[in-house]
């Protein structure tokens, strides 16, 4: 798979590539609201994360997020027991939120909000356009659509399942 700009669709196309869906990069500043029942992912949570999110993307990358969820000083991801989970990462300016993924919109503002304040200045989070529910979500919380990017597949692929889901990271492939 890979994602890439719409205008080089058709070049993947040629290679074989097929379409699967969109992603939009939100970004905006929000303000900081403490989220109660919120806890700092642990080694024993590594495995579970993993496998939640390869449910929701459709695909597991299990050495490359056992990385990821691991707790540094430019990175936390935080967990709300039955509610949802996100990891956010100090960036050159702000930060950028994902994966996230949550149970109800309610859930989803409450982790947005509460990532919005683990480091200075503005958020940026890449929502799928299957994830229409926090695409809404942005949208009323006052976050701008900006860069675009095609999801692509050579071969079979499952598209992400959850209308509250953010992915990881488009910038590392």
């Amino acid at each position: 798979g890979l994602d890439g700009v719409p205008a080089q669709q058709s070049n993947y196309e040629r290679s074989g590539f097929v379409r699967s869906s969109a992603t939009t990069r939100y970004s905006g500043h929000l303000e900081h609201v403490e989220a109660p029942g919120l806890r700092l992912s642990s080694a024993h949570d590594i495995a579970d994360l993993v496998d939640r999110e390869a449910a929701l993307s459709g695909v597991k990358k299990a050495r490359y997020l056992g990385v990821w969820f691991e707790n540094t000083a430019t990175r936390r991801t935080l967990i709300a027991d039955g509610l949802g989970a996100f990891t956010v990462r100090q960036c050159h300016e702000g930060a950028k939120i994902g994966p996230l993924w949550a149970e109800t919109a309610e859930a989803a503002e409450t982790l947005l909000r509460h990532a919005a304040g683990i480091f200075d200045g503005p958020v940026v989070i890449d929502v799928p356009e299957m994830s229409e529910g926090l695409t809404r979500l942005c949208q009323k919380v006052g976050l701008t659509p900006g860069f675009e990017t095609v999801r692509m597949y050579r071969g079979p692929f499952t598209p992400a399942k959850q209308s509250y889901f953010a992915v990881t990271s488009l910038e590392l492939g």
